[in-house]
């Protein structure tokens, strides 16, 4: 903190003129003396914080008005012998690097008058945004079920620095888009959930001040999805389905009449199409399953079987696989 600073103006209320609210003794005797003072000019403010400063201000004139950092300041004493002025953050928000705090005066309805100017640092944090899955590091469910979890952290110098969260269409920030970094200059827990059926990677960009910083992307997965083809198979024919994801299963299971199977085909074997499957992982978060469905020679020809696949949000898909009749 710097030492206080002490400004002494002579003359200056000759600028002010001689209006009738300064006394008589003042006007005739030729300008009067000013002495303020600022307890302590803070080095650095940080983003989304209050700036609290006391000093003192003597004058023989009537002082009508001190505005300190663009904010009016409140008198503790008589005349603002001594005064106090909370100076909220919308004023440096927007400042990079030196913020001019400028301290004027105003006596008998004169505009304010520079008297003062401090040099003061915006010191703007180098955020570290995180955004993970509740249930699975790599992905959210679209259907609101799960949630990521925002992580801010700055360091214990920037405690009580305000920032800003912004999300994407069809995603939401719970409790809201502004947070405050705590005591130990990280962030309280912050979530995001999607709204609008998305199926994309998305991010969240955290800006405190001037700068901005993006959280690596989190998938957004709708539910699991069958290839298109084929929807009717012939009697006897080993029909492999293939389900994908862009997040993990949980679960797979089948419907089957009397006369057809279906089994997972995973490398190097097969299991029964029930439980939670091994899936083979692909690039990313994805998954994706290999299912072989096969109708017994004789099946009545529009018999159905039903394939479903839930992901860990609950998600489902479901493949309705009919019988085409026996071949020939």
């Amino acid at each position: 903190m710097h030492h206080a600073t002490l400004l002494r103006v002579s003359a200056l209320l000759a600028a002010f003129g001689t209006s009738a609210c300064l006394p008589e003794s003042v006007c005739e005797d030729g300008p009067a003396d000013l002495t303020f003072s600022i307890d302590q000019v803070p080095i650095e403010v940080k983003p989304g914080t209050e700036l609290v400063l006391t000093g003192t201000l003597h004058s023989e004139a009537r002082i009508e008005q001190l505005l300190i950092g663009g904010t009016s300041a409140k008198g503790t004493s008589a005349n603002f012998e001594t005064w106090e002025v909370k100076i909220p953050s919308v004023r440096f928000d927007g400042v990079q690097g030196i913020w001019k705090l400028e301290t004027k005066v105003s006596t008998c309805g004169e505009a304010p008058t520079l008297i003062d100017t401090q040099d003061v640092f915006v010191s703007v944090p180098d955020l570290a945004v995180t955004l993970t899955g509740d249930q699975d590091a790599c992905y959210i469910g679209a259907n609101g079920a799960g949630a990521a979890i925002i992580e801010l952290a700055a360091g214990e110098s920037f405690a009580g620095a305000r920032v800003t969260l912004a999300a994407p269409d069809g995603t939401q920030v719970i409790p809201g888009t502004t947070t405050y970094l705590d005591t130990g200059g990280a962030s309280d827990s912050s979530s995001l959930i999607s709204t609008g059926k998305l199926d994309a990677a998305v991010s969240v960009t955290a800006t405190a001040g001037t700068r901005s910083f993006a959280a690596r992307p989190i998938i957004i997965a709708g539910p699991p999805l069958f290839d298109a083809e084929p929807k009717a198979v012939s009697n006897g024919v080993n029909v492999p389905l293939f389900v994908r994801t862009r997040g993990r299963f949980a679960s797979c299971s089948a419907d089957l009449p009397v006369s057809g199977s279906a089994v997972l085909t995973l490398p190097g074997e097969d299991a029964p199409l029930s439980g939670t499957p091994t899936a083979i992982d692909e690039e990313g978060c994805g998954q994706v399953l290999v299912i072989r469905a096969t109708f017994s020679a004789g099946t009545p020809s529009g018999t159905t079987m039903v394939l479903s696949c839930s992901d860990t949000y609950g998600q489902t898909t479901t493949r309705v696989l009919s019988s085409s009749g026996d071949p020939g």
